[in-house]
């Protein structure tokens, strides 16, 4: 009898901390392949931090950190919350749309079928997760860029839909836009500054 093993995917984790560290990490990174979610999405339990790799970070970089959960949290795999980002440092944010809890309510949601990149820059990442089941999807974008609001048009599943946000965050807490897909399914998605926004079809 085939069990598979899941595993924690360290791989992803590094990248992810290149990302909430570094101002410049090229966002192209988080598509490429040797990360368990690339290569084994089924088998990915994907985190940002635990109790092996936790550091004492400032305000800034706990604040980016929710770059690396909107990530874990919108893909495949089997995300894991560290209770220290959830309780200790706050980053839960009940009750705002900004948040840990608004992206996990988002990825119960939304967050079925195959990962598919859509675009990758240095500083701007977008793919959608196609959906399935009770799940029916969402476009997913993050900006690393510091200074701006940043987005780009790419080529949907969804023909003449509307999109909402769901969860957002970053360095500007504004809402986004609604969004319309066209008829050939082309959409413009953005996040903020140092930010990820989560759309859903509706």
């Amino acid at each position: 009898m085939d069990n598979p093993v899941s595993a924690f995917d360290f791989p992803l984790h590094y990248r992810l901390k290149g990302l909430c560290d570094t101002y410049g990490f090229s966002l192209t990174t988080l598509a490429q392949p040797r990360t368990v979610n690339q290569d084994y999405p089924l088998r990915a339990v994907t985190f940002v931090d635990n109790h092996d790799t936790i550091r004492d970070d400032g305000n800034a970089i706990l604040h980016d950190k929710l770059m690396a959960y909107s990530f874990i949290l919108t893909h495949e795999g089997y995300p894991s919350v560290f209770w220290m980002d959830w309780y200790n440092s706050g980053l839960a944010m009940a009750g705002s749309l900004n948040g840990i809890a608004t992206l996990v309510a988002a990825y119960e949601k939304y967050a079925g079928g195959a990962t598919q990149v859509l675009f990758t820059s240095d500083d701007v990442y977008v793919m959608q997760r196609a959906g399935e089941s009770s799940h029916p999807g969402l476009v997913f974008v993050l900006n690393n860029r510091g200074d701006s609001w940043n987005g780009a048009t790419v080529q949907t599943q969804w023909h003449d839909v509307r999109f909402e946000p769901v969860a957002w965050g970053g360095h500007d807490t504004s809402r986004p836009g609604t969004k319309w897909t066209q008829s050939d399914g082309h959409g413009d998605f953005w996040a903020g500054p140092r930010g990820w926004a989560v759309y859903a079809p509706q």
